[in-house]
């Protein structure tokens, strides 16, 4: 039997302000990664750290996005812009070697 102690609200703001932290850090290598200031060596180490693509989501030139299929990061090279009316979905990064390129 796993008996939990209760926190107390110190322990539970310390934990918030904990995640809050790395939650902004994440956003910030991802900004850098995005603006180009990180070598791929360094981008492709916390790739978990990455958007997964989505074939719905339109996406700005320079943003990188982890294909979950074939677990490797692409940056986008040209605007992706789908439709909601239409509802067309992007090829996905690994079939479409002209919007995107691979890192590392």
């Amino acid at each position: 039997m796993v008996i939990h102690r209760k926190k107390s609200p110190e322990q539970v703001a310390q934990r918030q302000r904990e995640a809050a932290a790395l939650s902004a850090a994440a956003f910030m290598f991802t900004q850098a990664a995005e603006a180009g200031a990180l070598d791929a060596n360094t981008v492709v180490a916390h790739a978990a750290l990455f958007k997964p693509w989505d074939s719905s989501e339109t996406i700005e030139k320079g943003e990188i996005r982890l294909d979950i299929e074939t677990g490797q990061l692409f940056r986008c090279t040209e605007p992706i812009i789908i439709n909601p009316r239409t509802k067309a979905v992007a090829k996905p990064p690994s079939e479409d070697a002209v919007k995107w390129e691979a890192i590392g």
